[in-house]
């Protein structure tokens, strides 16, 4: 048996992997239906721990 999912959770999912892709705010809010590219950000684009470790490797890269 599948979980139950709510909205809120397909639109926080599909926000993320927005942000994890790196599809920009402005296009993740024009297809997710959003009013503001805040509300995206805030409320629904979540980091996971792969990018955040990825975008650490950056910096780690730039100042090495």
């Amino acid at each position: 048996e599948l979980p139950e999912v709510s909205l809120h959770g397909l639109r926080r999912s599909f926000a993320s992997l927005c942000w994890e892709l790196g599809i920009d705010a402005k296009t993740t809010r024009e297809l997710g239906g959003w009013s503001n590219d805040q509300t995206v950000l805030k409320i629904y684009a979540k980091l996971s721990r792969g990018k955040k470790q990825r975008e650490i490797e950056k910096l780690k890269s730039f100042f090495a």
